[in-house]
């Protein structure tokens, strides 16, 4: 024992260079105060070991920090009693390293059994937890048995032990009591009582010992994350400016939880959007840890993490990964390349790759964070599922989609051994396949999924807090409508949707981009196309509005999709300047060798082929060549196998058959390697190759081709679908052109019901291969199927001159010269009528067009024995004339 004068010297000077965060001397007159005080039964001794303990904690040393922080546990129970707030007190500093240390279970274990020990000093006892229910046995009691705010502080109000006390000590009291209970209630996720607490404790901040203050610094992290869940964002930024203002005013020189705190108040100043301000006190709270521990502290690592996410929400990608890095490296320093405390950073990182698209950078960051993770049997299992979660959904957009569904049921058989597949967890991973069977053309798994998942948010009693899943739900129900051509359905499916979203506070801005592709999709699917491009244009203002220096993929998608439904209602003119547009916007925003550039530059080459601009052609695919050659990873997207079919054409166009074939093999060996052979974009190669074998003079292997593409779309869709018409009319084309008639006439059978209800504008080939069923149709006097026939392609007449110009020219005129001859006068007469206007624009991108009326003159001429032709011939002699 030392003299008691020199022991209270040691422990002023001890407090003192703690708060100073002079962490060395200060545990050196730790260790001399408690050797002199000896007496471990001694109040006195355990205030000072807990003070060690948090010393320890700070330093970074939570093995110490356990051993000290479960004997100081014991200590309280020896000398106070298990069910004594100073016990409360240290099991909940316990928590706090086993929470550090990635030990979730365990911390959650003791904060619960210190909240019931505090709440056990009101009066209030836990009921005894149901052995069955995994939730509750690891809260050990049942949460929404807590009572609220207002029975606590009257409970207390009427204990005898406040009567006894001054007016400062039950300012204390209520302190101290109101934060304990406050940071276990948030703890198990019941902020609004917590924050109820926080915010009386709030008004005593004041009004208490400013040591106080500063012993309770802990608290303010529970705060954050309470008020911050409850909408309060303002109010927590309050409460921790009030106990900052204390520190500053009674501690000229700063204390050690001043940086600590700069940190908790910039969480909150995150969650307001006040990006810079938060990034400020990161820094602020990043120099001030330097000046105490040097700048590979531990601690350190924690800020780092911190300002990576700021960083990267600002959309400062870069710096935001070195500071991810730093925070990687500073703990593999300190506890080696498998501790748990790297599971954070690198989960984090990886979603700061995820968003900025880097997905192969954040596959290894996912990856990494499960190996460190998953050999814990101690390991956070929500934790691991989100990873696994996240990791799926990466490599689903890498295509890699047996790999998103692999990783997606590990996840769950993770779950499962840890006796954790809730209802609500086992919905979430029906979700997330739901999606990657919608991405694989597995439309009938998606919706068995999608409607199990949606069945499970719907029921929950606190429904509010899933309107984004149950949103998105709606939405790949409505796709998935879509794809099977059930498009009344897919409307009620968008509108629930839409009220979803709507009701919410502040909805995703994806999810919103999500709802207006989807449709956009359905509108094109109607005829729609004016009503789709409204759409489309709501997703770029959105992101806009957002300001994100990235280019989003839905925003291109829909920039691209505006382009080409603008040219298929003749909004010609400034369909090229709009593609121009968006290929120098994905170089500036997505790079020079981008899958964005690939994706514009693509759509930018279609068009020229379409245009027949084919110099303009070869530029924009050998600058695709090019990007392709320099970053090898595109060549396993599916962008890489629709640049090869527009390269395809272009090579079409040049009568160059042999290798356009072999790059439309190419593309197929893309897609199947993506999805599978009986994708449905298999199916549109296998008629291109099915014309090109055609034209090659290879008519065996192209009706082989052709009744692919048929196989496929059947086994995908039904008959009814846009896709499944589009392969029967092609396979109907080849059994004509091989003069197999009888053959082209039962096929022609198949296009019903689906030729009257289907509303997608129709590509090239399909209005090829339907003129020449028409013209078989015509010969055999079939009349029903003659005129839905017509009727559908009287619906494109306009569509395909905007969009294909001189072989849809020539296709159409060759098929009214048919008509005529075969006395269908009124449908070649819509022909002729809709060519000449088109050939009559300003703004027609055909060359030679009055060559070409000219052409149409004569071919009126050898007809002009009625009056809706002579008309005809009148209109192309009048703009022949100006």
């Amino acid at each position: 024992m030392t003299d008691s004068t020199e022991v209270a010297r040691h422990t002023e000077r001890a407090i003192t260079t703690h708060m100073l965060g002079q962490y060395m001397e200060a545990e050196r007159l730790y260790r001399k105060a408690l050797n002199g005080l000896g007496d471990e039964t001694n109040p006195t001794y355990q205030d000072l070991l807990t003070l060690n303990v948090r010393l320890l904690f700070g330093m970074g040393e939570y093995d110490n920090a356990l051993k000290l922080g479960q004997q100081l546990v014991k200590l309280r129970e020896k000398h106070f009693g298990f069910h004594h707030p100073q016990t409360a007190s240290a099991l909940r500093l316990v928590a706090e390293i086993k929470a550090a240390q990635g030990n979730m279970s365990a911390a959650l274990l003791d904060i619960r059994r210190g909240l019931d020990i505090w709440m056990d000093t009101l009066g209030w006892h836990a009921p005894e937890p149901d052995p069955n229910d995994f939730e509750l046995h690891q809260m050990g009691g049942p949460r929404n048995l807590l009572p609220e705010f207002e029975w606590i502080f009257a409970e207390l109000d009427k204990s005898a032990a406040m009567a006894r006390l001054t007016p400062a000590q039950q300012d204390a009291r209520r302190f101290t009591l109101a934060l304990e209970i406050a940071n276990a209630y948030s703890w198990l996720g019941l902020h609004k009582t917590a924050s109820s607490l926080f915010k009386a404790a709030a008004g005593l901040v004041e009004r208490v010992p400013p040591q106080m203050i500063w012993q309770s610094y802990w608290a303010a992290g529970q705060a954050a994350q309470s008020f911050i869940a409850t909408g309060e964002a303002a109010t927590g930024k309050n409460f921790i400016n009030s106990l900052l203002k204390v520190l500053k005013s009674k501690y000229e020189n700063g204390t050690d939880v001043t940086p600590l705190l700069l940190a908790t108040l910039a969480s909150v100043e995150e969650a307001m959007g006040e990006l810079q301000l938060a990034r400020a006190n990161l820094m602020n709270s990043l120099n001030l840890l330097s000046e105490i521990h040097g700048d590979t502290h531990i601690q350190i690592a924690r800020i780092h993490v911190r300002l990576g996410e700021v960083l990267h929400k600002s959309g400062d990608v870069r710096t935001s990964e070195n500071h991810f890095e730093k925070a990687i490296s500073i703990i593999e320093s300190w506890h080696g390349t498998s501790d748990i405390a790297l599971v954070q950073p690198l989960y984090k990182k990886g979603l700061m790759h995820k968003s900025a698209r880097q997905y192969p950078q954040a596959e290894k960051s996912f990856a990494r964070a499960l190996e460190v993770l998953l050999p814990r049997d101690q390991s956070d299992v929500d934790l691991g599922a989100k990873i696994f979660d996240e990791l799926s959904a990466v490599y689903m957009k890498q295509f890699s989609f047996q790999q998103a569904q692999m990783a997606q049921m590990r996840g769950l058989d993770m779950l499962r051994e840890h006796g954790r597949p809730t209802d609500l967890l086992l919905a979430h991973c029906e979700m997330n396949m739901a999606l990657i069977y919608l991405s694989i053309a597995k439309y009938v798994d998606a919706e068995k999924n999608a409607a199990s998942a949606l069945a499970v948010f719907e029921k929950q009693t606190d429904r509010s807090k899933y309107r984004g899943d149950i949103a998105l739900l709606h939405i790949v129900q409505a796709k998935i409508e879509i794809e099977l051509g059930r498009l009344q359905p897919a409307s009620q499916s968008l509108r629930q949707a839409e009220a979803m979203i709507e009701s919410m506070r502040d909805p995703d801005i994806e999810l919103q981009k999500e709802l207006h592709l989807c449709h956009a999709n359905l509108y094109i699917s109607q005829g729609a196309p004016a009503k789709a491009i409204t759409r489309l244009n709501e997703i770029v203002e959105l992101d806009d509005s957002s300001k994100s220096p990235l280019l989003s993929e839905l925003s291109l998608t829909a920039m691209i999709e505006t382009a080409n439904l603008e040219l298929l209602i003749g909004k010609t003119a400034r369909v090229e300047d709009s593609l121009l547009r968006i290929v120098t916007l994905a170089e500036e925003k997505s790079g020079p060798q981008s899958a964005d550039l690939l994706r514009a530059l693509t759509a930018l080459a279609s068009f020229y082929v379409k245009q027949k601009k084919l110099s303009a052609a070869e530029a924009a695919v050998e600058r695709c060549t090019r990007i392709v050659d320099a970053n090898q990873y595109l060549r396993k997207q599916p962008i890489y196998g629709v640049f090869l079919m527009t390269y395809s054409d272009l090579l079409i166009a040049k009568s160059a058959f042999d290798v356009a074939t072999e790059r439309l093999k190419r593309a197929l060996a893309v897609f199947e390697g993506c999805f599978s052979s009986l994708h449905p974009k298999c199916a549109e190669i296998w008629i291109n190759i099915s014309a090109l074998l055609l034209a090659r003079g290879v008519e065996d292997q192209s009706d082989e081709a052709a009744h692919k593409a048929v196989t496929i779309c059947s086994n995908a869709f039904d008959w009814n679908h846009h896709a499944t018409m589009k392969a029967v009319a092609y396979e109907a084309f080849i059994s004509i052109k091989r003069e197999r008639y009888d053959v082209a006439l039962t096929l022609a059978e198949r296009l019903f019901p689906a030729i009257n209800l289907v509303r997608t504008p129709a590509d090239f080939r399909t209005a090829q291969a339907l003129s020449e069923v028409l013209k078989n149709e015509l010969v055999n006097n079939r009349s029903r199927n003659v005129m839905a026939i017509q009727e559908y392609l009287e619906r494109n007449l306009k569509p395909l001159l905007c969009a294909y110009g001189e072989d849809a020219l020539d296709v159409l005129t060759e098929l009214m010269t048919f008509i005529y001859k075969r006395d269908s006068r009124q449908m070649a007469v819509t022909i002729g009528d809709t060519i000449v206007d088109y050939l009559a624009k300003p703004d027609c991108l055909m060359d030679n067009r009055k060559g070409k009326l000219q052409t149409l003159l004569m071919k009126c001429h050898d007809y002009a024995y009625t009056d809706e032709s002579k008309a005809l011939i009148d209109k192309i002699n009048f703009h022949l004339s100006q």
